[in-house]
Order: structure tokens, then C-alpha cells, then sequence
């Protein structure tokens, strides 16, 4: 491995022509500068110089290296001064992991809406996996699951838990319903690897209840599909799709919230851009001015937890 030092020698010689005139541009003596450029020559097995006039006149090996020694030399210095950029917290694009509900409901309308943003590549990946992510190459999470303790972490907001239900349903007139009329009804749930459900059980067996009939879901869209069929009551956060009609679930202590996370690694180098930048998704999400790009029941999927 050459000494970048060294090519810094080289092309100072073959500019300057003369060891002495480049001792004085490089601000060195010129036995000093003469040992680096016959240590560089003993090095690569290369004469470089060949003397003519009083001059040191490039060798046609010396004339060979010279453009490829310029641009590493150049290469070096942007490295060099790209890493000062990072220590400082710089970042070329953020990239972001979240479901692909959370990506399509939360994150594109935020991307569309928001101005000086870094760029921000949005991956989906399944749920339990989101995290996972953090230790290849995402740089943020954006779901809806308890973040591991090692992260850094911001509450993004606290979203209603709502009921989704045809609007020929008899709690679809219904400013809210509370929790021990909710589980009469037959229900579409959140698989328990979700928080939410968590929420929803924990809330439930507090106030001494139970389902009368629970079913699962995975894929939110899916629920709120059978919810539109009328085959029971889908429970969740979000949006409805399908015309359905959300109505708050409220419990003993008031309104049934869940919340949304971003997470990232405590140490990452530019963990203050990404606590900016969750800062921004976070007024965007409360601010109330977020929408789904179009109706889900028509053209992709809707979000519901």
C-alpha cells in the first residue's frame, strides 16, 4: 500500500519541477523531500525523474503514474472529507423500514407533503421483522410494535383504536362504542404478535370482559375486506377502506389508543438528523393532516393497525 504522502511527493516534483521548488511549496527541507521521493521509487520499483538542464523531467513510467497518482490522491481527500461530513452527522438519504400499510398510509403522504427532507428510501418488510432491518441497513423504523430497549426511540402519535363497520351496521350511528358493548359483537382482531392487540386484550380482560367471538387477521386490508362483507366487526387504528365507518372504541378510562414508533440506534452517526426527522413525522401526524394518496378500496391497500 503506497503512502498517500508519498504521491503527494511525486506530484509535487513533477509540477513544480524541481525537488527544491516543491521543498518550498510543500514546507519541507529538501533532503527530507528527496528521501520521500527516492523511498516512493524503491517502493513501487519505478524510477521516476530522469534529470535534463537542471530540471527532473518525468520518466515515460513517471508520466504513466501521474494521472492515476492525481486521482487517488483526489479520491483521498474527498474520503477524507466526506468522513468529516459524517462525524458531523451528515447523511446522503435516509433509509426507512415499515410495514407495507404503515409505508403507504403514513410514510408516502408525509414524503409527498413534506419539503427539505433528506431523500428517504421507504423498504416494507413483515411484521416482528421491522427491527431486524436496524442491524443490516436501515437507518429508522417506522411501525407500530414495541421497539426493542436498545434503540432510541420518539411516540410518533397515539392513534384511535376504532371499530370498522358498514354503514348499515347498528354501531355505524354511534359516536363511539364502549368496550363492553364492543365485545358482543363478533370480532376481527390483530394477530397477538401485534401491540395493539396487546392493547385491545389488556383493556378487555381489565374491565373484567370477554369476546363473545374473536377472529384474527394479518393484513389489515383483509380484515376491513371481511368487516365490508359483513363477517364481523374488524377492530384496529387507522383509516377505513371499503366504506367502512370508524367508530371510536372507548374503554373505562376514555378513548382506546395505540401508538406509532419511530426507532433507531442509539449510536448511529447522524442520530440527530433522525430525531429531526421523526420530530417532522411526528408534527405531521398530529398536526391532523395526513390522508391516504386514494381510497384503498379502490386502488391499494388501507391501514388499520
Amino acid at each position: 500500500m503506497v503512502d498517500l504522502r508519498l504521491l503527494r511527493c511525486f506530484i509535487a516534483v513533477a509540477d513544480a519541477g524541481s525537488v527544491t521548488a516543491a521543498a518550498q511549496e510543500l514546507y519541507v527541507s529538501q533532503p527530507s523531500l528527496s528521501r520521500q521521493l527516492h523511498r516512493l521509487e524503491r517502493e513501487i520499483g519505478l524510477v521516476l525523474f530522469r534529470p535534463v538542464d537542471g530540471r527532473l523531467v518525468l520518466t515515460s513510467a513517471g508520466r504513466e503514474l501521474l494521472p492515476r497518482a492525481r486521482t487517488l490522491l483526489a479520491t483521498a481527500t474527498d474520503v477524507q472529507s466526506f468522513a468529516g461530513d459524517i462525524a458531523c452527522g451528515a447523511i446522503t438519504a435516509v433509509q426507512v423500514t415499515a410495514s407495507a400499510v404503515t409505508a403507504y398510509e403514513v410514510l408516502a403522504p408525509f414524503i409527498a407533503s413534506a419539503s427539505g427532507l433528506p431523500p428517504l428510501a421507504v423498504r416494507s418488510a413483515e411484521a416482528g421483522k421491522v427491527y431486524a432491518s436496524l442491524d443490516a441497513d436501515a437507518d429508522l423504523v417506522v411501525d407500530d410494535d414495541v421497539p426493542p430497549g436498545h434503540l432510541a426511540v420518539s411516540v410518533l402519535t397515539r392513534r384511535t383504536v376504532h371499530a370498522f363497520v358498514p354503514a348499515t351496521h347498528d354501531l355505524a350511528a354511534n359516536r363511539s362504542v364502549p368496550l363492553n358493548r364492543l365485545v358482543e359483537h363478533a370480532l376481527i382482531l390483530p394477530n397477538r404478535r401485534r401491540h395493539v392487540r396487546h392493547i385491545i386484550d389488556e383493556a378487555t380482560a381489565h374491565e373484567g370482559l370477554v369476546y363473545r367471538t374473536a377472529e384474527e387477521y394479518d393484513w389489515p386490508p383483509v380484515a376491513m375486506a371481511n368487516a365490508a362483507a359483513g363477517r364481523g366487526v374488524a377492530v384496529g387504528c387507522g383509516d377505513p377502506a371499503f366504506d367502512l365507518i370508524p367508530v371510536p372504541v372507548m374503554t373505562a378510562g376514555g378513548r382506546m389508543t395505540a401508538p406509532l414508533f419511530a426507532s433507531w440506534l442509539a449510536d448511529h452517526h447522524a442520530a440527530a438528523t433522525l430525531a429531526a426527522l421523526a420530530a417532522g413525522l411526528s408534527g405531521y401526524l398530529e398536526s391532523g393532516v395526513g390522508s391516504p394518496p386514494a381510497d384503498p378500496a379502490r386502488s391499494g391497500p388501507g391501514r388499520a393497525d
